[in-house]
């Protein structure tokens, strides 16, 4: 030890020694010790010590995020936090961090729920493992040999060292020789299933397919074991299978989306929350919304009467006349060139309609070079059609309606029935008339009051089968007895068919056939029989309208069409309607079969029963609502890359074409399906026209399938059902040609029979009658039509 400034050597015996530390010469100096100067209070703030006693305690410092979530930015305690609850978690969270805490609470839900998935799917990975080997444990006697012979070459390579001796066995503990040996797991045996008791099948939302063994498919209504025509065939659903499963799909979809938001997707509150909306905030934004807002009617309907409604309609037609323009072609067009095309459609919603002649596919068609020679190319004509407001056409048809004495305002025209076998029969029974079917437009004519101080005090309207009303300008239908031709015939009906006549020397000449008459100048006809009806128009319409056009035949070039009366010829006369009249008819305006009308019946509205429609059993059609069912694809890889996670309709593939039929008014069943060829969809495509939920004619091939023939944008819905049955006797009764002209010696033998049996009561009237006193009047005239 040192003492007074010198240094001393370390015995040997010392812990210094015994250690083995050496001095340097700059520890074995003597120097000066330095001593530091105690630090003066409150030079520095931050100088002092932590544990001085005489300094304030240090507070960490917060952040400037931290003092904004404070109201006046200063921790007080007076202040307090503006804290949400996040819906993840359901814990208090400060408001400028809740937007981040939430997406990390979904984050952590995801991610919780991914690895629930991971460890689901490993368990059932090892479930199957496991099954795997006891199905290899239970392997057949046959591999025995091989597996012991395997076995064997385990156990000699597993006893080999990698030199090649023989390992030496693991010597055994002293507790393990009291061990009893590990006995073998044993299966455990599956419990035999307890089939669950099977209630009715519910066809609404099951297959309901019958199986061999008599029960019904439960399983869903997407079951991929039975085609879509049993499952269609299934009775006793409310709605056709279509329409169910669609539903069902929906309701599938939408239950599967639900389910993937609630397990994985965010919801779109929990992303963007700015917190609780307060009441009165979200009141006086919906004010100011509403002080602010000015909304303003799309469409505004000012109300014009109807005698002004006449006024603008004859004028606009007047004004277009006298400048010689078109209807639709601009003020003073001329009109001269129709390059319009509507394909055949008399009615197409424009005001001036150019028609071309109908095109008929039929072996009668084909020229004949022995006689005649091929029609030069037609040459249209244009019809102005103008259609009626709604209001005018309301009106119209309440007075068509109190015409007729009905109050139905549905289209007052008779719709025939399909001819069958049975028909054959009622041809010997009644006297009918026979005329061809034209291939042309069924309307009626209207001739209605105008305004009596116009220009145009009788107006005529076309009531097509939809039931619309079209002005026709142009027309004049003087009274009879009147050398003037100045009065006219109003509140009259007549039923007709517009066709366009085309002749060999390539003219044309739009007419409109008329084959009953309905109401004359007010006075219903409906109750008298064909001829009469007949007779009353061709004495007091057809007759003086032709003496108008005798006298003054430069007017008929301002014609839109002249008006005839439809060639008809008693029910046995049918051979010469086959080998004249049809003939010549399918060369100038086309034929598609024959019309069978009974003379004694009055005029139906609806069906009638007594008027036959036949046609070629090849050609016998029906109207069908048809609807199309594109298929629906599921997402492939492609799609996923695009971003489609979802299935979609493919419309860009040839969708199944369902036929319906008519049940109800706006209740249909559905009834087939149409065979459509990959050419024929491309045609339709090319038509340019809506083709779903359209009308279409359709008739049946050698097949037995239903093939599409035209659409039918002249009727706005399709045939009822009973109409259907009807067409589908007449298709399998089959009447020919021949079967009708071999019936006509014995249809000709009735007719004549109850002509004498008419002839002989006449006879036997008229005999009594002379017999009889005279009347006590004393005036034995007649009374007439007009005061009857």
């Amino acid at each position: 030890m040192a003492t007074n400034g010198e240094t001393k050597a370390p015995s040997s015996g010392s812990l210094v020694d015994a250690s083995g530390y050496k001095f340097s010469e700059k520890d074995t100096k003597p120097g000066k010790i330095r001593l530091k100067k105690s630090v003066k209070l409150g030079k520095k703030k931050g100088d002092d010590a932590p544990d001085s006693p005489g300094s304030s305690p240090i507070l960490p410092e917060i952040d400037e995020k931290t003092m904004a979530a404070f109201p006046t930015g200063k921790p007080r305690e007076e202040d307090h936090l503006e804290t949400v609850i996040c819906k993840t978690c359901k814990r208090p969270v400060l408001k400028q961090n809740a937007v981040e805490h939430i997406r990390g609470c979904i984050r952590a839900k995801q991610e919780k729920a991914r690895r629930k998935k991971e460890a689901r799917d490993a368990a059932n990975r090892a479930k199957a493992g496991d099954k795997d080997g006891d199905e290899d444990v239970a392997g057949g006697d046959g591999d025995d040999s091989m597996k012991g012979q395997k076995s064997a070459k385990k156990s000699a390579v597993k006893g080999m060292a990698e030199d090649g001796t023989k390992k030496g066995k693991k010597r055994k503990t002293e507790g393990e020789d009291d061990k009893e040996p590990k006995k073998k797991k044993k299966k455990e045996e599956p419990k035999p299933k307890v089939p669950k008791p099977k209630g009715p099948v519910d066809v609404e939302k099951q297959c309901g397919v019958t199986l061999p063994n008599g029960a019904q498919c439960a399983r869903s209504l997407t079951c991929k074991s039975h085609s879509m025509g049993a499952k269609r065939a299934v009775p006793g659903r409310s709605l056709p299978y279509d329409m169910l499963l669609q539903a069902y799909q929906k309701k599938n979809q939408a239950r599967q989306q639900k389910a993937a938001i609630d397990a994985n997707a965010p919801l779109q509150d929990d992303m963007e929350n700015n917190g609780p909306v307060d009441s009165d905030e979200e009141k006086d934004a919906v004010m100011a919304a509403i002080t602010r807002s000015h909304p303003q009617p799309i469409i505004t309907h000012t109300l014009i009467s109807t005698k002004k409604k006449y006024q603008y309609v004859r004028i606009k037609e007047m004004l277009s006349h006298a400048l010689g323009g078109a209807r639709g072609g601009g003020l003073f067009s001329t009109g001269d060139s129709n390059t319009a095309s509507n394909d055949g459609n008399l009615f197409a919603p424009v005001d001036d309609v150019v028609m071309a002649s109908p095109v008929i596919a039929s072996a009668d068609n084909t020229a004949d070079v022995d006689n005649t020679t091929p029609a030069p190319a037609a040459k249209k004509l244009s019809i102005s059609a103008s259609s009626a407001e709604p209001e005018l056409a309301d009106q119209f048809r309440r007075e068509v309606a109190t015409l007729l004495g009905r109050n139905n305002l549905n289209f007052p025209g008779a719709q025939p029935v399909s001819f069958s076998n049975k028909h054959l029969l009622e041809l010997q029974r009644q006297d009918y008339y026979v005329c061809e079917k034209t291939d042309g437009i069924r309307c009626l004519m209207y001739f209605a009051r105008g305004d009596p101080d116009s220009e145009a005090p009788e107006i005529h309207y076309l009531i097509d089968r939809k039931n619309d009303y079209r002005y026709v300008p142009g027309l004049h239908f003087p009274l009879p007895n009147d050398e003037s031709f100045q009065s006219y015939h109003v509140d009259t009906l007549v039923d007709g068919e517009l066709v366009n006549d085309t002749y060999e020397d390539g003219t044309q000449q739009l007419k409109y056939l008329v084959f009953d008459c309905l109401v004359l100048d007010g006075q219903s006809l409906m109750h008298r029989t064909l001829d009469k009806r007949l007779a009353y128009f061709k004495e007091k319409v057809l007759k003086p309208y032709n003496a108008l056009y005798q006298r003054f035949p430069e007017e008929k070039q301002h014609r839109v069409f002249a008006v005839e009366d439809k060639s008809t010829q008693f029910s046995y006369g049918i051979e010469m309607m086959f080998r004249e009249i049809i003939p010549k008819v399918k060369k100038i305006h086309g034929n598609d079969g024959l019309i069978f009308t009974c003379r004694s019946t009055p005029y139906r509205i609806g069906t009638d029963e007594h008027i036959l429609k036949w046609k070629p059993p090849a050609e016998n059609t029906i109207d069908f609502r048809m609807r199309l069912e594109f298929p629906v694809l599921e997402p492939d890889t492609d799609d996923e890359a695009e971003g489609i996670s979802e299935p979609y309709t493919d419309y860009d593939a040839m969708p199944i074409f369902h036929l319906f039929v008519m049940l109800n008014s706006n209740e249909y069943r559905h009834f087939a399906e149409m065979f459509v060829t990959p050419s024929e969809w491309e045609e339709l495509k090319a038509l340019g026209l809506p083709l779903d939920d359209t009308i279409v004619e359709c008739s049946k091939d050698e097949h037995n399938r239903w093939r599409y023939h035209r659409l039918r944008d002249d009727k706005a819905d399709a045939n009822h059902i009973s109409t259907v049955e009807k067409v589908l006797e007449s298709i399998q009764d089959r009447v020919t040609e021949e079967d009708l002209i071999r019936a006509a010696p014995a249809i000709k033998a009735a007719w004549k029979k109850r002509q004498a049996q008419m002839a002989s009561e006449d006879e036997e009237r008229k005999r009594r009658a002379r017999q009889a006193p005279p009347p006590a009047n004393g005036n034995g005239v007649k009374r007439k039509f007009e005061d009857s």
